[in-house]
């Protein structure tokens, strides 16, 4: 069993509904659960609403006919939780999360998934494992800047990428224009390889 965050894309200053999935659920009958993230990337937009609400921290589909609470109230830190008489034995969404970009497009959170408390209905605490997920803030037209290949990441491959483009094999893509000079360079693949690194 377990429970992820899901991953998106978004760009600067718009908003994402992100998705936190249980799968390969396990009898369970009640779940709390927080999720940790950068304050300067993204922000919580409104507070714990119904679910028919289309703002806030919404229940999902595993939700519904349960007991179902939110609370963003603390900055950088979700907590939410839901109770049943019964346990769930599908896969499916727990929640939903809304988010605006307050970051500059390449900025990146991690969604860090921490589980507090899980049980079946007798009580038993079942193993249950954590995949965190990501935001990723792009710019108008839906690209991070100096990603070649737009999975949202910077790796040596978009320095490879840029490189080539430096020396005419690909056409020029100004997104990995990360100097501003006006042309992707190989100062651009330094750039690049440095982000991917954690130093710059």
């Amino acid at each position: 069993m377990t429970i992820q965050a899901g991953q998106r894309m978004v760009v600067a200053g718009e908003q994402v509904f992100v998705p936190v999935y249980l799968l390969l659920t396990d009898d369970v009958a009640n779940l709390n659960f927080e999720i940790t993230y950068d304050t300067g990337v993204v922000a919580v937009v409104g507070a714990p609403v119904p679910q028919q609400n289309s703002e806030g921290i919404l229940a999902g589909n595993l939700d519904r006919d349960r007991a179902f609470r939110a609370n963003p109230g603390d900055p950088g830190i979700i907590r939410v939780g839901f109770a049943g008489t019964e346990g769930i034995n599908r896969s499916g969404t727990v929640a939903w999360i809304l988010f605006r970009a307050v970051g500059q497009p390449g900025d990146r959170t991690q969604l860090t998934v921490s589980v507090t408390a899980i049980n079946q209905p007798d009580g038993t605490e079942p193993a249950i494992d954590r995949i965190h997920g990501a935001v990723i803030i792009t710019d108008e037209n839906g690209l991070v800047p100096g990603d070649c290949n737009g999975d949202g990441d910077l790796d040596a491959f978009d320095a490879v990428c840029a490189l080539e483009i430096s020396v005419g094999l690909r056409p020029v893509q100004l997104n990995l224009d990360l100097d501003a000079s006006g042309d992707v360079t190989s100062r651009d693949a330094t750039l690049i390889l440095q982000r991917d690194a954690g130093i710059s």
